[in-house]
């Protein structure tokens, strides 16, 4: 007796599961994609390198951290040899498909957003300071 109600309600059960499938919200092309979900680009990225106009400014700056935080925001923190310390922060934005990251921080009422490569880990960034090309490269350790 037992065995025929389960049997009658396996076919029931699966029927539900189906129709619950069949109506579900969430379709399969909405879905997120792994990177977009683990965010394996999340952590703190140490300076490699860092030069402007030419001259190596790496030794000057002891402590030269880009923090990618998993909510969206950075925080760019530094220590120069002098002592001074200071922070930056913002929000990033990461095209995997692209391979850029964008950054956007404000300063005051005005907002400025930035995009360079990301390749393989890494954070290339090339701005113009003064007349001058500031080239810094940041990694994880």
């Amino acid at each position: 007796m037992m065995i025929k109600r389960i049997c009658r309600c396996i076919p029931i059960f699966f029927m539900l599961f189906c129709l619950a499938l069949t109506l579900s919200a969430c379709e399969v092309a909405e879905m997120s994609t792994l990177p977009e979900l683990t965010k394996p680009y999340t952590g703190v990225y140490k300076c490699e390198s860092l030069t402007l106009g030419g001259e190596d400014m790496t030794e000057k700056f002891p402590k030269l951290d880009l923090e990618l935080r998993y909510n969206g925001t950075f925080a760019l923190s530094y220590e120069d040899e002098e002592g001074g310390e200071g922070e930056y922060h913002g929000n990033y934005e990461v095209d995997g498909e692209a391979e850029e990251i964008t950054f956007s921080a404000k300063s005051g009422l005005r907002s400025a957003s930035f995009t360079f490569p990301m390749v393989k880990g890494r954070v290339f960034i090339d701005y113009r300071i003064g007349g001058k090309l500031l080239h810094a490269v940041f990694a994880m350790p």
